[in-house]
């Protein structure tokens, strides 16, 4: 008999333990239904006055500047040496493109960017390959990028020149001659 005693002391033992922990469930779940604020539960405060209406900036929107970018294909390299020259009433690019056999080649695009702002010129090269861009007065901006574009693509990379502002020094026009590779 005292063995059967404490078999069933275990089991009302064991019986209390899952009752405490089933009750414990209940208040647990009870507290997030019912005890904790649901987001419906907050309250709505009305304004008083009328919010400030949206001002947006007065100042104008800034410019799109198109700076040239490497060509995903590079089919035209500037060729070596590129020649600089002074001349105090100009400044500027001119030059041959050539193909691959070596001759010169009509109708290709070499554009002028002034260094991470806009446009300057572009050119169109003749029957012979020359193209000549010549701008007048000083140059406002030091450095220029050139590059060669056939239908509107970049099809080099942009190259960076210096352009001095002062004729005795340093050089305001360059030859740049540029050679197709593909």
């Amino acid at each position: 008999m005292a063995g059967l005693i404490s078999r069933t002391g275990c089991i009302s033992l064991l019986l209390l333990a899952i009752g405490l922990l089933v009750g414990t469930l209940f208040f647990i779940q009870a507290y997030f239904l019912f005890i904790l604020p649901k987001p419906s539960d907050r309250l709505y405060v009305e304004p008083t006055s009328a919010a400030p209406a949206l001002r947006l900036p007065t100042a104008p929107p800034p410019t799109i500047t198109h700076v040239p970018l490497a060509p995903p294909i590079e089919k035209f390299t500037a060729k070596e040496p590129i020649r600089g020259f002074n001349d105090c009433t100009r400044y500027g690019f001119r030059g041959i493109v050539w193909s691959i056999a070596q001759e010169p080649l009509a109708n290709v695009q070499v554009v002028i960017w002034e260094k991470e702002t806009r446009l300057v010129a572009m050119e169109t090269t003749d029957s012979s390959g020359i193209y000549q861009i010549m701008l007048s007065g000083s140059a406002n901006v030091p450095q220029f990028w050139v590059q060669i574009y056939q239908a509107d693509q970049p099809v080099s990379n942009p190259l960076l020149l210096d352009i001095h502002s002062d004729c005795s020094q340093g050089y305001q026009v360059y030859q740049i001659d540029w050679q197709a590779i593909r």
